[in-house]
């Protein structure tokens, strides 16, 4: 599909459903839904913290989504399609396909509704075709929010689900490997389709139990995964199983939430077509939480917070110990992704704080702060690609802070302001390449309207 054919279908789509349309057949039998989002994002950065950064960086994030589903009787269809782009880049910008994905088929699957109709057995249905997943509480395996682009995926969805909160979700699938991957044809937001990854993702995602705010999950996840031609791999071969326990916010009550999962195999140090040692690997991560929420007008909550993800303890032994986050989203947990990103769910210890409120109708504010380290001093910090083998530069990285400010218009326009800064620890300073600026500060604002 063109660029300009592209354009004019999502022009058409903001007029003709300006309310998410729905139009009938004369019998009713039948419906088609047709709905979808646009986003505009500006955001800067001051201070790089990546190997080879100097400076600053700046980017236009544009997102549009168009969605066309069709339903009769038990069968569903839908379609949608993305339009990733960046602007105001240039060729020293943190480009990559987590920003850009040009004019491409997002999802596109039928779906069956296994139950007859009258029954009492429960909910239950088949998915088949490419498809976007949220599992449990998304660190794992996510339809992304805030970044540019999202994970998608071709094969298989069961999920079953009772009345009283009670779910399974199983799955066998094919990442979807977004193009181009070439730096230049990201920079000029070329148009290339997306295809099928040469790998598998399967497992189960399961919610045994769910009372009143509380509720337990227990998943486990397989992704196997070989090079191929235009997607170099870390040929990873791994099983991972968790558990969640989470209780639910209310005013004037605690919550917790407590994921804990643990990942064992074989992968790769690295995705170079010359390293063709397979690893053991066993990595585990951890997530833990308590809140309170005040019995007041502004929905006051107050969340304490600490992760820790395993790193490799020793690039020179035969095992590999670095926990891989699969495909999990990041920027509700730790900080804004986009063009600053700066911690993923990897060779991570951290902990804060989270202050949330509503101080008036419809405006919505947070404010967070994180210490951030490395589990081992020996492992790199992966979204800024420093590593001192020998250990001597420490674990800290920085101390984070972050605001956040959003505020609903109407009820289907939001603009959400976010400011942020990263403070230079020592392994930050010291770590060898280590870039020379010792703060990094990002600021965006962007508007989104739901059609």
């Amino acid at each position: 599909m063109s660029k300009r054919w592209f354009a004019a279908i999502l022009l058409f789509s903001t007029a003709a459903s300006a309310v998410d349309a729905r139009v009938y057949a004369a019998e009713r039998s039948s419906e088609f839904l047709i709905g979808g989002e646009y986003r505009i994002r500006y955001e800067t950065l001051n201070g790089q913290f990546r190997v080879g950064g100097e400076g600053g960086d700046q980017a236009i994030a544009l997102r549009g989504l168009l969605r066309a589903g069709w339903r009769r009787g038990r069968i569903e269809a839908l379609a949608e399609g993305i339009d990733s782009r960046s602007y105001l880049t240039d060729a020293g910008s943190v480009l990559d396909t987590s920003v850009v994905d040009a004019a491409d088929l997002l999802q596109a699957h039928l779906k069956v509704d296994l139950r007859a109709p009258g029954s009492d057995l429960p909910e239950q249905s088949l998915l088949v075709g490419r498809y976007t997943l949220d599992l449990g509480r998304r660190r794992l395996i996510a339809r992304n929010g805030y970044r540019n682009t999202i994970n998608a995926f071709t094969g298989g969805l069961y999920t079953v689900r009772t009345p009283n909160g009670r779910s399974a979700q199983i799955f066998a699938a094919a990442p979807v490997a977004r193009f181009p991957a070439d730096a230049v044809d990201i920079l000029n937001n070329e148009t290339q389709l997306d295809r099928e990854a040469p790998a598998v993702l399967f497992g189960a995602h399961i919610r045994p139990w769910a009372h009143e705010r509380m509720l337990l999950e227990t998943y486990a996840i397989g992704i196997a995964e070989w090079d191929g031609a235009r997607s170099p791999s870390r040929n990873r071969r791994l099983g991972t199983i968790g558990a969640r326990y989470a209780a639910a916010p209310a005013a004037g009550t605690f919550d917790a939430e407590l994921e804990a999962a643990i990942q064992s195999g074989l992968s790769r140090s690295s995705t170079r077509s010359d390293d063709t040692t397979d690893l053991d690997h066993l990595a585990w991560f951890t997530h833990a939480e308590i809140g309170y929420s005040m019995e007041s007008r502004t929905d006051l909550r107050f969340v304490a917070q600490i992760d820790y993800a395993s790193g490799d303890r020793d690039p020179a032994d035969s095992r590999f110990d670095r926990f891989d986050p699969l495909f999990g989203a990041r920027g509700f947990e730790f900080a804004p992704t986009g063009i600053y990103g700066p911690i993923s769910r990897a060779n991570l210890l951290s902990a804060g704080a989270r202050l949330v409120a509503e101080p008036a109708r419809h405006v919505f504010a947070t404010l967070a702060y994180r210490a951030f380290a490395l589990a081992s001093s020996r492992d790199v910090w992966t979204t800024a690609g420093l590593v001192d083998p020998t250990g001597q530069s420490g674990r800290f990285i920085g101390h984070h802070g972050e605001i956040q400010l959003g505020w609903r218009i109407r009820e289907n326009v939001r603009i959400d302001v976010n400011g942020s800064f990263l403070g230079a620890g020592r392994f930050r300073r010291e770590a060898p390449n280590a870039p020379e600026s010792e703060t990094t500060r990002y600021f965006s604002i962007q508007t989104q309207l739901n059609l």
